[in-house]
């Protein structure tokens, strides 16, 4: 850490404000001559100026560091996106909201159905009459052409009911894993889909890791040893995934994974959908001086400073390194503890 604090250098000059009073020297007349008493001279005065003021550091060693930074996205390694695979319907209702938590096999969407839900009651009974008719036919020793005859009419009936109620399982989407609900279609309840279009997106908040999109990808290989920001707080990271191949697309750009590299550092699961930011560190420099940058005065190719040496100021050459814009390496010219006055 450099020391920062406030001297002070003191200065004055005289400066003869007056001249010396000039004297008669001679009155002339004829018979007579008069000299008048001689005054006492004056002292000069003199201007004091003010004591001067510098702000300075005291150097110190220390290790510039630079590093860039991408914008990213809590997400879960794992999740899964649902759509219903062959029926182009009406939404009737949507039955979760982003966030929500849901076990294996929850209803997430219902589909329009209209009668299904009734027909399907309808023939339920029919295939029950059914097979009451071939028990019925049995037990009164029918022909075995007329139990047969009864049996292909249950068979028929029994199809018709596997069918409709099919068709009525087809028209609700449920949950294929205990997880969170990430992603929501924006379809509304009364509008129509199509099959395959993703409705549902779920995940498992507990592989919480994060993602960037964009075209910054190839900064970001696998392997990569990175930071993550979030909320004032700083966890070490590794890119996981770092998707390159023109086939791997995912919207805005190409999706690099990132993980913690310590498990205990993951923040809350509610964290998914914040953001967060990636960083790589891009310079590390050696130990060395280290100043403000508004230290360094600069003449034509020459770089220097004002070192405070007791009570002058002197103009040493520095070489710099590395600059922040804000603070600057010196490679050459000071020495740790010395007194380097701020521009």
């Amino acid at each position: 850490m450099m020391i920062v604090g406030v001297t002070k250098m003191r200065k004055s000059v005289s400066r003869v404000l007056a001249a010396g009073l000039s004297l008669m020297t001679a009155l002339s007349f004829s018979g007579c001559y008069f000299l008048p008493e001689e005054e006492e001279m004056l002292d000069a005065p003199t201007v004091k100026i003010e004591d001067v003021k510098y702000s300075y550091i005291v150097t110190e060693k220390g290790q510039i560091r630079t590093r860039k930074n991408y914008p990213g996205v809590f997400e879960s390694q794992s999740s899964e996106t649902v759509s219903f695979d062959d029926v182009n319907s009406v939404i009737e209702e949507i039955l979760v909201d982003e966030g929500d938590i849901v076990e294996k096999g929850q209803v997430l969407v219902k589909l329009l159905t209209r009668d299904l839900e009734f027909d399907v009651e309808q023939q339920r009974l029919t295939t029950k009459k059914a097979q009451l008719d071939v028990q019925a036919k049995q037990e009164a020793g029918a022909s075995e052409l007329e139990i047969e005859t009864a049996k292909v009419e249950y068979e028929k009936q029994l199809n018709e009911l596997e069918y409709l109620e099919k068709k009525l399982e087809d028209s609700v989407l449920r949950a294929p894993r205990a997880g969170m609900v990430s992603t929501i279609t924006s379809k509304k309840p009364g509008e129509s889909i199509t099959a395959k279009e993703e409705m549902v997106t779920i995940v498992d908040p507990s592989e919480l890791c994060v993602a960037y999109y964009g075209d910054a990808y190839l900064a970001l290989p696998e392997g990569t040893e990175v930071t993550l920001a979030y909320s004032g707080k700083e966890y070490p990271g590794v890119v996981q995934k770092s998707y390159q191949d023109a086939t791997q697309w995912e919207e805005g750009g190409r999706r690099v994974e990132v993980v913690f590299s310590n498990v205990e550092d993951v923040p809350d699961t509610d964290m998914l959908g914040e953001n967060v930011t990636i960083y790589i560190t891009t310079y590390v420099g050696p130990e060395c001086i280290i100043i403000p940058t508004s230290c360094v005065q600069v003449e034509e190719n020459r770089n220097y400073v004002y070192v405070l040496e007791g009570e002058e100021r002197k103009e040493r050459d520095v070489e710099l390194g590395a600059d922040t814009g804000t603070e600057v390496e010196v490679l050459s010219g000071l020495e740790e503890g010395e007194t380097v006055i701020l521009r």
